[in-house]
């Protein structure tokens, strides 16, 4: 409907969806850390045959590139944005107490009820 085009809604649900790829971004930083370790090992246990790759016939030489930098600009961005001032109409469906006490601007720290 309406509602789905106001700014306030598109604010809302970009701030959602940021708050959830921070959550996969820490994720992801992990399982990278663990990969790069285990293959780490791996090379350091298969030197003498010349490492993995040279095993595997450099089928397993991937990049996984690191673009996790990306979304903490935008993170930042929102949280440096300064408070905005939006009418019922702009809030629509989206203005009730549960939704607006754990999305203040002056609540920093994440809310449980998210």
């Amino acid at each position: 409907g309406s509602e789905s085009r106001t700014p306030a809604w598109k604010l809302l649900n970009t701030i959602s969806r940021v708050d959830t790829f921070k959550g996969y971004n820490e994720e992801m930083s992990s399982m990278r850390l663990m990969v790069l370790q285990n293959r780490l090992v791996l090379d350091f246990l298969v030197a003498q045959e010349r490492g993995v790759c040279k095993m595997l016939n450099d089928t397993c030489c991937t990049f996984i590139p690191d673009n996790i930098d990306e979304g903490h600009s935008i993170t930042e961005a929102l949280h440096q944005a300064p408070p905005q001032q939006w009418t019922p109409e702009e809030l629509g469906r989206w203005r009730t107490p549960a939704w607006t006490s754990c999305h203040s601007p002056q609540t920093d720290a994440p809310s449980a009820e998210r």
